[in-house]
């Protein structure tokens, strides 16, 4: 989250903004897209039934997050 706050906002202490921040900027599934991200960075791992959808949608989130014009 602190790693999301710092890439959305330039400052790592805004933990609390990044979900709404990713809503309004990338739509109503980015939230979930960005848990499922966060899943599989634990041992646990995601449970990804599409990879390739899966990365498609990581990629289009990315890019909106880079240039916010390109958000939805």
């Amino acid at each position: 989250m602190k790693v999301a706050a710092l890439a959305l906002f330039g400052d790592a202490g805004r933990t609390g903004d990044v979900y709404r921040e990713l809503l309004s900027r990338c739509g109503p599934h980015a939230v979930d897209l960005f848990k499922q991200c966060q899943d599989g960075a634990h041992a646990a791992g995601a449970r990804i039934t599409d990879p390739h959808r899966f990365v498609d949608a990581v990629e289009t989130m990315a890019q909106k997050v880079r240039r916010p014009e390109v958000a939805a």
